[in-house]
Parts: structure tokens; sequence; C-alpha cells
């Protein structure tokens, strides 16, 4: 569930980033990709494990 979350926020990140694009500079768009890039990274570990838990659990 927070795996999702997470990336549902990065898509709220990202329409909002582009909503502003004319303010945001560069050092903003190089702050916004590696936060992205970090909660992506955060999210697949998550679903990993949800999905390594699922099936441990039903065994």
């Amino acid at each position: 569930m927070i795996a999702i979350l997470n990336l549902l926020y990065c898509c709220l990140s990202v329409g909002i980033a582009f909503y502003h694009i004319e303010t945001i500079t560069i050092i903003g768009w190089l702050y916004i990709l590696i936060e992205i890039l970090i909660i992506i990274t955060l999210a697949v570990f998550e679903l990993k494990v949800a999905k390594r838990i699922a099936i441990k659990n039903n065994k």
C-alpha cells in the first residue's frame, strides 16, 4: 500500500512540476528528478518485500 502511495506521490510531484515549468530552475528540476528516482527505487523494493511476505504467508 505504501509503495503505491509513493508512486502516486511521484506522479503528483511531476504534475505539479510541469504546472510550474516556467518557474522551476535547473537545480529544482535536478532535485525533483533525484527525489523521484529515490522514491521509485524505494517503492520497487517495498513491492518486492510485500510480494515475498505474501508468498511466505501462503505456505
